[in-house]
């Protein structure tokens, strides 16, 4: 038997299993509590949350399958970065990195892939002493695609086209 760690409940190892690995492989770290009473509220209290996950840790190493486990220590992982204010994703590899706070440009320790630290947008020289409102008007302003479209629009309407 299975006893659950925030509650009175328990059960076989065999559903323990099976409810866990299915909670782990589809939804999010938060829902890994009891199949019964979903205790405890992870979102609640940030120390309970802590303190369960890390035990709930130990306990499901020996009731999951390898694999299974490790998708939820890297779950547990990335809940973890997540909390620290300067975490960021990078947006082309995927890779997360703990980011210079004053810093107005990421750049990812993995992929080198360069980023705006507040619009996220690709870095772009243009965009160095522009603010990001600044840097979308002036890539609206400056995209081929629109201006392509315009003077298409402009031409069909204007009347002096011909074949």
């Amino acid at each position: 038997m299975v006893s659950m760690l925030q509650c009175t409940h328990c059960c076989c190892c065999e559903c323990a299993k099976t409810y866990f690995t299915f909670q782990i492989k589809t939804k999010n770290i938060r829902d890994v509590n009891c199949p019964f009473c979903n205790e405890p509220d992870l979102d609640a209290n940030e120390e309970t949350a802590n303190e369960y996950l890390n035990n709930m840790d130990i306990l499901l190493k020996n009731i999951l399958d390898e694999e299974t486990h490790e998708l939820f220590q890297r779950k547990l992982r990335d809940w973890t970065l997540m909390k620290d204010p300067n975490f960021r994703w990078c947006n082309k590899c995927s890779s997360g990195f703990i980011a210079n706070p004053r810093a107005r440009k990421l750049i990812c320790p993995d992929c080198k892939d360069v980023t705006c630290a507040q619009c996220r947008a690709p870095w772009e020289s243009t965009h160095e002493g522009l603010s990001c409102e600044a840097f979308v008007r002036w890539k609206e302003d400056n995209d081929m695609d629109v201006s392509v479209q315009g003077v298409a629009k402009h031409l069909a309407e204007c009347g002096h086209l011909s074949n």
